[in-house]
């Protein structure tokens, strides 16, 4: 393989890395921002209670 090709392949697989790590974040955003939610749902009911019908 000539040096050109090695440094090709070298950055494909530098970028589905990246795109693979990019990916894992924005699902842990997602959890995390999920969680959040949960917590601050939690909050409100407890200072604000649903009213019961």
């Amino acid at each position: 393989m000539s040096n050109a090709e090695l440094l090709t392949e070298e950055s494909i697989e530098s970028s589905q890395i990246n795109a693979k790590y990019e990916i894992q974040y924005e699902l842990e955003m997602d959890n995390r921002s999920q969680e959040m939610l949960l917590v601050l749902n939690e909050v409100f009911d407890s200072i604000l209670p649903a009213s019961k019908s």
